[in-house]
């Protein structure tokens, strides 16, 4: 149980990597100039302060970034472009729940989507075990 949670966890911190990878690639790619300001401004930012947005502060979902590099990495090569699957995987982690019963093996990740009229649809299943 343990490998898997641990699995999880490594999955969870790569599609994390991975936003703040698109979020870096799209912040240089409309401030090519001014590459040395964005670390800078980091790590002086506080609580409750306001900064103007931009690829890295924006509120944009993992579909809307992958959607903006995808458009930009095609106009060079397809082959460097994301699948949008990637996000169903993210959104399954994150707002799905995750039960083992006796905290054995095998464990279900289930995620449900909005509710409607009182009621609500499930819109992931998955096994999670050790293949």
């Amino acid at each position: 149980m343990k490998n898997i949670l641990l699995a999880i966890g490594k999955i969870i911190v790569n599609l994390h990597s991975l936003e703040f990878a698109l979020r870096s690639f799209l912040w240089n790619h409309q401030n090519s100039t001014d590459l040395k300001n964005r670390h800078n401004t980091i790590l002086q930012l506080k609580v409750g302060q306001e900064v103007p947005a931009d690829a890295f502060s924006n509120y944009d979902t993992l579909n809307e970034l992958i959607k903006k590099f995808n458009e930009i990495v095609r106009q060079v090569d397809s082959k460097f472009s994301l699948d949008q699957s990637i996000v169903d995987l993210r959104d399954a982690l994150a707002h799905g729940r995750i039960w083992a019963e006796d905290r054995q093996l095998p464990m279900q990740l289930v995620k449900f989507a909005k509710e409607n009229k009182g009621m609500v649809k499930v819109t992931h299943v998955e096994l999670i075990n050790d293949e």
